[in-house]
């Protein structure tokens, strides 16, 4: 009796990432980490000349995503926004316990600002459905046919 039901238990344990399709750590590291990003827009240009009803006044925002901390401006923007906008909503695949880093640039037609001071947080997990239930038992009581 002790061995079948030894058998039955590991045979479920066994059966567990065919069921799930993927092991727990893989289901809880990888995420699509959504962010809404806000910034307050420089007042001044780089020779401290108002920006406000000027010729150099921000047209747009280049908004900048990492995992880890930039120290140039990346060729590629996450999402460009245009100005007055000073907030911007995106996702990127992030894994849990890592940092997202994002960083905004100013832009007019003269050019781009360089980068922000970076606005941080840490990816933690998403709230999920509970655990797989454990230690699995089957009891039988085996009668002998008639």
């Amino acid at each position: 009796m002790r061995r079948l039901f030894l058998e039955c238990v590991v045979g479920v344990v066994a059966l567990l990432p065919i069921l799930l399709g993927v092991s727990v750590a893989e289901a809880q590291s990888s995420v699509e980490a959504s962010a809404n990003v806000s910034w307050t827009p420089p007042l001044n240009d780089v020779n401290g000349n108002a920006l406000a009803g000027s010729a150099n006044a921000v047209t747009s925002y280049n908004v900048y995503a990492s995992t880890t901390p930039l120290t140039a401006v990346p060729a590629t923007p996450l999402a460009t926004v245009t100005a007055p906008a000073t907030t911007v909503s995106g996702s990127v695949p992030a894994t849990v316990g890592a940092t997202l880093y994002v960083y905004v640039t100013a832009c007019n037609p003269l050019g781009c600002s360089g980068l922000s001071v970076a606005g941080t947080k840490v990816i933690t997990a998403p709230a999920a459905p509970p655990g797989v239930p454990t230690n699995v038992t089957i009891t039988l009581t085996i009668t002998p046919a008639p």
